[in-house]
């Protein structure tokens, strides 16, 4: 699976990140500025790279999730809290350009999460009561999250 791939360059990218900022700091206290600089600098390119492979990891699982769903029902599996949430933040507003009364987010039920906890759902929820949207669980699929737009 190419977004798989994808990830997994992204979490490489991300401990190359760790291991430069690491070098950066023992340079800094050794007092070697020049090599800290360009340490700093390795950071900022690995961070970088990471962020635009998650980005396009993002994009295909979502793509995937979604392609065979009808408009006002968005399926969020399979992306990390921060991109659920953008991609949330997109579909409100589409959904309410489009006159919807509402929009269903398959959030899961945080099984397949560390500590099988939800994260996604917590998430929506605060960026939905933040901004005033009404929203609850499905009554039939704890699953899924609806968020209501009427009136809004």
């Amino acid at each position: 699976d190419f977004a798989k791939k994808l990830r997994e360059q992204a979490r490489r990218k991300g401990r190359e990140m760790s291991e430069a900022r690491s070098r950066a700091k023992s340079a800094q206290k050794k007092g070697y500025r020049g090599a800290a600089q360009a340490h700093r600098q390795e950071v900022i390119a690995h961070e970088s790279a990471m962020k635009e492979l998650d980005k396009r990891a993002a994009k295909i699982i979502f793509r995937e999730n979604n392609k065979n769903r009808k408009e006002g029902k968005v399926d969020l599996h399979g992306l990390y809290v921060a991109e659920a949430v953008q991609f949330a933040k997109d579909h409100v507003e589409t959904a309410r350009s489009r006159g919807d009364e509402a929009v269903r987010f398959i959030v899961g039920k945080g099984l397949h999460s560390d500590a099988g906890e939800a994260k996604i759902r917590p998430a929506l929820e605060d960026l939905f009561t933040k901004r005033g949207l009404t929203h609850s669980l499905d009554p039939k699929n704890a699953g899924v999250l609806v968020v209501r737009l009427n009136g809004q």
